[in-house]
């Protein structure tokens, strides 16, 4: 399965690893959270929360399947519909970064598609 790391593309913030060690609720925490502020158009907050429920996801090296892709879906469409979405990504990797996810979704989706 292909592994992402990433922490080298983020940007440090400090709420970047504000989850004390809890990442299973940190995880729901941030995977739910876009479904509340979605009403709101609050693209940029539902994104880094899409954003941090991806690096959680991948510091609890989760097996990628259909919650992953879910997340990582709703974090690429906040990244279309928000520009503000750039400023979480490092300049210098954003392209890297973006086809790294792409990527792995092309591999988690066909490997759920043959049931491997």
């Amino acid at each position: 399965m292909c592994k992402i790391s990433l922490k080298k593309y983020l940007i440090e913030s400090p709420f970047q690893f504000s989850h004390r060690g809890r990442l299973e609720s940190a995880l729901a925490t941030y995977s739910s959270l876009p479904a509340h502020y979605a009403p709101y158009m609050w693209f940029s907050l539902e994104s880094f929360a899409l954003l941090r429920a991806l690096d959680i996801h991948s510091e609890l090296q989760q097996t990628k399947g259909t919650e992953w892709i879910h997340i990582l879906l709703g974090f690429l469409k906040t990244a279309v519909e928000c520009p503000e979405v750039e400023s979480l990504i490092n300049k210098s990797d954003r392209i890297e970064f973006i086809s790294s996810l792409l990527q792995s979704l092309k591999i988690v989706s066909s490997t759920l598609e043959t049931g491997d």
